[in-house]
């Protein structure tokens, strides 16, 4: 399956435990995961401002998202659908890989629900639709 992950859920795996970073195992295991310069840049950005990791450690981190996810650069033209005008290069990126799915925790993107061909869900949801929910 051709996978999206959102920035939230990212620094969720990295940083914390928990749902988020057992999704990230999976989707790095049994799935085709793919980020754009967007989602590196708001990851670094997030990291650094609000959580306060070094700016090394964050690009450190991000090398890592490179070397793991198919890192591709849409050409298309950005949607504009989003509540949120930044949330806008997800739906882009989506839409360009032919992504099977988003998991995101933003609520102005799971509103939309499906974009396209990508359907538009929360963790617990892909967790419960894959059959690998832990107890």
């Amino acid at each position: 399956m051709k996978l999206v992950l959102d920035t939230n859920i990212l620094i969720s795996a990295l940083v914390f435990s928990g749902v988020a970073a057992d999704i990230l195992e999976e989707a790095v295991r049994y799935h085709e995961l793919f980020i754009s310069q967007g989602i590196i840049d708001e990851f670094i950005r997030i990291l650094c401002k609000k959580l306060k990791v070094p700016r090394t450690s964050a690009l450190e981190y991000a090398n890592f998202l490179r070397s793991g996810f198919h890192f591709v650069t849409p050409d298309t033209k950005l949607p504009i659908l989003c509540r949120d005008p930044n949330d806008n290069h997800l739906l882009q990126l989506c839409e360009y890989v032919t992504a099977d799915c988003m998991i995101t925790g933003d609520k102005d993107l799971l509103v939309l629900r499906k974009y396209k061909q990508t359907d538009i869900i929360d963790m617990r949801t892909f967790r419960s639709n894959t059959g690998r929910e832990k107890s």
